[in-house]
């Protein structure tokens, strides 16, 4: 019938465009006529959107987490271009479950994570002195705090995220201390890793103004830019913005109870975090 044709011209569609790894195929091959151009010492920045939104990652590694993988991308793709922005990021996606979204977001991360070593093991043997670091500006929600991807302010998901440094010299330890991004230049220009006990992130997101002003406005105006900045310690961090009080910040991802004073310098802390991100306006 008329929906399966429909289906059926999706799914051909995907196959051939949606869910091509030509961004990490592409940065390979320049990576590698760069090398062979100059063997002058090199800095290269090299951002991969694999794991980012929509998730359609090579079937082959699909398949590795999740049944009817080629069903699942085409259902991502779909929601990620029909769906309501930034309705999404509170109400996820209409034809993917959580769990297909984590699905296809593990599969992503494999993906990457094959490209990543085959990347390393070709510098590895070209060059000497190589210092090869990997990191993220990023996590993503799964439904949790009834936010999704990473558009709903700060979470511990949002910005705890990986840090791996591999190569010549490089020591096989782990850091537990906190380690802003902020601090990435001088770990490759000094060779200095800077930890710190507070780290501070903030971030322009979207905040849901409610039923009433829905009702008031129209579908279209239902949200807001939102300003959200955050001081974090070890187990635990002050969270400011304009649509939550300052919540107590908890590594296991599932225990925000809302207390007003959970850091004993927090005043001392505010006064910082306004220093370094500036004054909220």
């Amino acid at each position: 019938d008329l929906e399966t044709a429909k289906k059926g011209m999706k799914l051909l569609y995907n196959k051939a465009f949606g869910r091509s790894n030509r961004g990490a195929d592409n940065i390979e091959r320049i990576v590698r006529d760069e090398i062979k151009a100059s063997k002058q010492p090199n800095f290269l920045f090299i951002n991969y959107t694999e794991p980012h939104l929509p998730y359609t990652p090579p079937e082959e590694f699909a398949e590795k987490f999740t049944d009817n993988a080629s069903e699942k991308i085409s259902a991502n793709l779909e929601d990620h271009y029909e769906t309501d922005k930034p309705e999404i990021y509170y109400e996820g996606f209409p034809n993917c479950t959580d769990q297909d979204l984590i699905d296809l977001y593990d599969a992503e991360i494999r993906y990457l994570d094959s490209k990543l070593e085959k990347l390393y093991q070709y510098l590895i043997e070209e060059l000497d002195d190589l210092v090869f670091i990997v990191t993220s500006d990023h996590g993503e929600n799964f439904g949790e705090h009834g936010a999704y991807f990473h558009q709903c302010g700060i979470w511990e998901k949002s910005i705890r995220i990986p840090m791996i440094v591999a190569g010549d010299g490089v020591p096989d330890k782990e850091v537990d201390e906190n380690f802003s991004l902020r601090n990435l230049k001088h770990l490759v220009q000094d060779d200095q890793l800077k930890t710190s006990e507070t780290v501070f992130a903030e971030y322009s997101c979207w905040k849901e103004l409610g039923d009433e002003s829905d009702e008031r406005k129209g579908k279209a105006q239902k949200f807001a830019d939102n300003a959200s900045r955050a001081a974090v310690q070890k187990n635990k961090g002050l969270v400011q913005n304009s649509e939550l009080p300052n919540f107590q910040f908890t590594p296991d991802q599932q225990c925000y109870s809302e207390q007003k004073h959970c850091f004993e310098n927090q005043k001392e802390l505010q006064t910082k975090m306004n220093l370094i991100l500036g004054e909220r306006r």
